[in-house]
């Protein structure tokens, strides 16, 4: 696939203008330059970029196995995979019955189910990726069953990108985006970035990434390029940043042929290639400008699948079928590049023709196999193990791209734009050539037909050339080895004659020599036995040597140990001396420092606690005093009450006597006046209107003072009302006060002492915490027990206060409570004299109209009064008899509700006098117990300080005590040699002290010769045969012979190469007795079953 070039050389059809003009299927956008861009300077040249290795690499094969889906658990299928532990190789289990029929492969990396998508990222697509950055183009495709997770693997979840990093579940190609763009931008060099997607669905090309969804793409081979392809009709997109090239495999992704099947909700009905092109701007030493080149293909396979399991049915089977042909050739592909055939099937499927230079090219390729570890998919997971075991064995030879000089691209986009210009021009001014459009599209078809039969007429004129060059170099090379041939077969008939007469020489020197040969060797077995013995000797002398230098080691050890022991002790012994020294000295004026400090903490606090009491008793003394006055002025008031309460009845007995005197005189003149009547009947009748007008006026007038009179008596007693009550509630805001004095002096002694207790803590704690620095965990006891009494006193004294408080807020509240019941009672008093006064004005006023009516009857009937005088004068007496009682009456009546009032108002202050009384006593006795709890506690907290300083004291010589024990200890504080039990013990040592030599080679050979004369004819038979080339020495020898015993057992090669006369008893093994190495015989000895031929 490296050789899919750039749109901008890409092959394309004149432009013309139609109804469909054609549309620039490349965008080129100029280098983009990073934010910390400064230009590198390579040390490669342009010659070196062009230089690659020739070096063939295998293709990698990554496998990776997912867990059960839903569908596989509800069936209850098992589990066949079982992947390594050390995750590079994978084992199938094929039968339940026995594990001999398992099959385990093995290949760079096995991911199970537990792997995330980031494993699978770092272990295999991060090394590409730099690989790709470093100028190869490099291929990863998913291969394997249809649900089996390859579209999860390359794609995985596609949603947007939370500040630059992929989600967990992202698959390969949002990773590689976001990697790259993270590499180049760290780099710092000037990039662009380009993206294209295309699709292969039915064995059609199709662009995804296309605007219109008509458009087609055509895939053409390279000619100046072996095994390359140029795509045409592809769209290739800039890329800004990883964001964008995610979103535009979102939209081609959206487009690409998905369908369910029973065996995936979302299958993949068609191949997908998405395709990441870098161009790098690097400097080169002699300042041009270079482009270094990258290309990343990302192949997303449609899975393979069995119709029948699938359930696809018409069009899906029939993509089926297609998937399943196209997957067959890669197959095919496959065995044979490994089987390194001379065809390889590429052009029998678009896919094998897209994927071409990645198998067997000069990409560098990584194959995903997904497999599924469910038993129901077994066959189907086996022939994927099988198709990736064989891809192991594909080789690449990946190169490194040419890089591009900045001159040729610009060269390459002045042509581009200026063909557009002139497509563009065509366009507009309508100049160019018009047909319709079926003609033009014979013409497209007919120039690619055309196309297509030259370059088929070209590989077959380049087939017949190169036929003809390869026969015209076998003749050649024919010939120059037939004249070779004569020549060395000249000179080989010249040798052999020359050969043949050194031969005959050669034998009869062999014959002295294989004799000599075997008294040396014969010698050398001697010798041989004799080195054996020696080094038996030297190994047991080595061994005691090496165990005598153990126990050496061992004494001197020991030796070592007790010396670091001493001068150990000796070291502790001087630094714990002035160590302790140091710290007791340190201790002692800590402590005395501390017990100093305590005691005037106490004493400041003795001088604190004491003035406060002092200073609380004077106010209790002095709230004593208050309330003591206030009682009396209570009580002076409650005296005036009763003074104007007496007056008052004074008065209205008064107001009441006069009444009745006016009664009695009123009666006394009616009398008067009736008895005169009698006599003045004749008078009165004539004088009856003047007298009648003046009894009139005298009624008027005397009922208008008795209304005066007793408006002013209602009047006093209404204002003496009022006072009152102004007098009570003075009295009642006069406790108020008093109570509302008293709590706040109360809670501001509570919050004084409190705020004295705290601020004593405060200083405390601060002092203990300076002082107590080194020895805070044996004192804090003491500090927490000390705070907790101080804190049960402050709760207990504050509880108390409130008590008290409580109880005086209550004591008023009752007082309030009692005052306004008796203002309530002044208050309904009040409203009934006012209702009394009011019937009293309404009985005048109807007397006056009774009266200024019957005057007028008596003037309008002055006749008749003469012949009724009697009986008016006893009508008249009769009447006033009846006021006079109604009166008296009223008049009792007010003297009683008077008196009861009286009674009622003397009541009411007696009991509010009672009440203040009793609240007074209470505030006293709260106030004096009050006085003995605050004297308690102060006596209390005097001798909780001194018990204090007792404590310290006590605590100050525990410590002393504890200090002075780790003095005497730390003389005792020595290191002790203990034992190691590796000491060795007094042994005696067994060695050998003589041992036997090599005895002398005249014996020696004395003695093979009067043993058995016979074996010297040895050498009448193949001397050479029993010599070892490789043999130099006798300890050598006896390394290749192997263990030698009593003998050595030599067969002798059954028949000699060279000529000569036979041996007797040809074809035998024989053997020859070894002599002692002592010098002496051992006796003829059976051979033995053990033998090794000598070459």
């Amino acid at each position: 696939m490296s050789g899919v070039r750039p749109p901008t050389t890409s092959s394309r059809p004149p432009s013309r203008a139609s109804s469909h003009p054609s549309e620039t299927n490349d965008r080129q956008v100029p280098l983009k330059r990073a934010q910390s861009a400064t230009a590198r300077t390579t040390e490669q040249n342009t010659a070196t970029n062009a230089v690659s290795s020739a070096s063939e690499t295998n293709i990698q094969v990554v496998v990776r196995c997912r867990d059960r889906n839903k569908r596989e658990i509800e069936e209850n299928s098992g589990v066949i995979i079982s992947p390594s532990k050390d995750g590079h190789s994978i084992t199938v289990q094929t039968s339940a019955l026995t594990e001999l029929n398992n099959k385990t492969y093995t290949f760079d990396k096995v991911f199970g189910g537990g792997s995330s998508q980031q494993d699978v990222f770092d272990v295999t697509v991060e090394p590409i990726v730099q690989e790709m950055l470093g100028g190869y183009n490099c291929t990863i495709f998913a291969y394997g069953q249809t649900g089996t997770g390859k579209t999860y693997t390359m794609s995985g979840d596609m949603s947007d990108h939370c500040g630059g990093i992929p989600p967990a579940t992202a698959g390969i190609i949002p990773r590689a985006l976001c990697r790259i763009f993270q590499v180049l931008d760290q780099a710092g060099d000037e990039y662009s970035v380009k993206c294209s997607f295309i699709e292969l669905y039915n064995e059609e090309l199709r662009d995804l990434l296309s605007t219109q969804d008509d458009s087609k793409v055509k895939i053409f081979d390279d000619s100046t390029k072996k095994g390359g392809i140029i795509i045409n009709g592809m769209e290739e997109l800039a890329v800004n940043d990883a964001t964008h090239g995610v979103k535009i495999l979102q939209e081609g992704s959206r487009k690409r042929e998905v369908a369910a099947t029973k065996c995936n909700e979302a299958s993949s009905r068609s191949h997908s290639v998405f395709t990441i092109t870098v161009h790098i701007k690097q400097t080169s030493t002699e300042g041009e400008d270079m482009l270094r080149v990258g290309k990343l293909y990302l192949v997303d396979l449609a899975g393979s699948e069995n119709v029948g399991r699938s359930g696809a049915e018409n069009k899906r089977a029939r993509e089926a079928g297609m998937i399943n042909q196209s997957l067959l050739t890669l197959g095919r592909v496959i065995n044979a590049l490994v089987d390194r055939s001379q065809h390889v099937p590429y052009r029998e499927s678009k896919l094998t023709r897209l994927l071409q230079d990645s198998l067997g090219g000069r990409t560098k390729t990584c194959i995903i196999a997904t497999l599924s570890p469910a038993k129901i998919n077994m066959d189907e997971t086996v022939s994927t193990l099988e198709y990736a075991n064989r891809a192991k064995s594909i080789k690449n030879k990946p190169q490194v791209n040419q890089m591009m000089t900045k001159k040729a691209l610009i060269k390459d986009y002045i042509i581009e734009i200026e063909r557009l210009k002139g497509d563009l021009n065509s366009t507009r001014m309508k100049n160019g050539v018009y047909m319709t459009e079926e003609s033009h599209l014979e013409l497209v078809n007919q120039n690619e037909s055309n196309k297509l039969l030259t370059e088929e007429q070209q590989r077959k004129i380049d087939a017949m050339e190169a036929q003809l060059q390869s026969a015209k170099e076998q003749f050649e090379s024919t010939m120059a080895a037939y004249t070779t041939t004569k020549k060395t077969l000249e000179k080989t008939s010249k040798d052999l004659l020359d050969t043949e007469s050194t031969l005959s020489t050669t034998k009869d020197t062999l014959a002295t020599t294989s004799l000599n040969l075997e008294k040396e060797s014969l010698l050398r077995r001697a010798h041989q036995q004799s080195e054996i013995e020696l080094n038996t000797v030297a190994i047991t002398l080595k061994d005691t040597l090496a165990t005598t230098v153990e126990h050496v080691k061992g004494l001197h050890a020991k030796v070592d140990r007790k010396r670091d022991v001493e001068q150990a002790n000796q070291s502790s012994w001087t630094d714990m001396q002035g160590n302790l020294c140091t710290v007791a000295q340190s201790i002692d004026g800590t402590l005395a420092k501390y017990s100093k400090a305590q005691s005037r903490s106490s004493k400041v606090i003795a001088d604190r606690v004491t003035s406060f009491v002092i200073k609380e008793m004077k106010l209790f003394s002095d709230g004593h005093q208050y309330m003591d006055m206030q009682l009396q002025a209570f009580q002076e008031r409650k005296a005036q009450v009763d003074t104007t309460s007496t007056g008052a009845r004074v008065e209205m007995e008064t107001v009441l006597g006069e009444i009745k005197s006016l009664r009695e005189e009123v009666k006394s003149r009616l009398g008067d006046g009736l008895q005169n009547l009698n006599v003045a009947a004749q008078r009165i009748a004539e004088e009856i209107s003047g007298q009648m007008g003046l009894f009139q006026k005298d009624i008027y007038e005397s009922y208008d003072g008795l209304a005066s009179e007793f408006k002013q008596v209602f009047s006093r007693t209404e204002a003496h009302i009022n006072s009152q009550s102004a007098e009570i509630r003075k009295l009642k805001e006069a406790l108020h006060a008093a109570s509302q004095t008293n709590t706040t002096l109360i809670e501001q002694i509570s919050k004084e002492l409190i705020d004295t207790q705290d601020s004593n803590s405060r200083e405390a704690q601060a002092k203990e915490a300076e002082a107590l620095q080194q020895i805070q965990m044996m004192l804090s006891s003491i500090a927490s027990e000390r705070e907790a009494r101080m804190q049960e006193a402050r709760n207990a004294f504050k509880n108390k206060i409130e008590g008290a408080i409580t109880e005086m807020h209550d004591q008023s509240h009752q007082n309030g409570t009692a005052i306004d019941l008796w203002t309530n009672a002044d208050g309904v008093y009040g409203r009934k004299l006012a209702k009394d006064k009011d019937e009293i004005r309404k009985a005048i006023v109807n007397s006056w109209n009774t009266a200024k009516e019957r005057s007028e009857t008596i003037q309008q009937s002055t006749e008749a009064i003469h012949r009724e005088t009697v009986h008016l004068v006893d009508a008249a007496m009769q009447n006033v008899d009846d006021q006079t009682r109604a009166l008296d009456e009223f008049v009792t009546r007010a003297k009683k509700m008077n008196e009861a009032h009286h009674a009622e108002q003397h009541i009411a202050v007696s009991a509010l006098l009672t009440n203040a009384q009793e609240t007074a006593q209470s505030v006293q006795h709260e106030f004096n117990k009050a006085k003995s709890e605050i004297e308690a506690c102060g006596k209390d907290i005097l001798g909780k300080t001194a018990e204090q300083v007792r404590e310290v004291q006590e605590f100050s010589t525990d410590l002393g005590r504890h200090t002075e024990a780790v003095k005497q200890n730390s003389q005792t504080a020595l290191r002790e040699d203990r034992p190691t039990q590796t000491t060795p013990k007094k042994q005696d040592y067994v060695y050998p002290t003589s041992w036997k030599t090599t005895a002398v080679h005249e014996e020696l050979l004395a003695q093979y010769r009067g043993v058995e004369v016979e074996e010297v004819s040895l050498a009448e038979r193949n001397p050479l045969s029993i010599v070892d080339v490789n043999v130099t020495s006798p300890i050598l020898l006896q390394a290749s012979l192997g263990p030698v015993e009593d003998e050595l057992a030599i067969p002798v090669v059954q028949k000699s190469s060279i000529p000569g006369p036979r041996a007797r008893g040809s074809g035998e093994k024989e053997t020859i007795r070894a002599i002692g190495s002592g010098g002496q015989e051992n006796g003829p000895r059976p051979p033995k079953t053990r033998k090794r031929a000598l070459a």
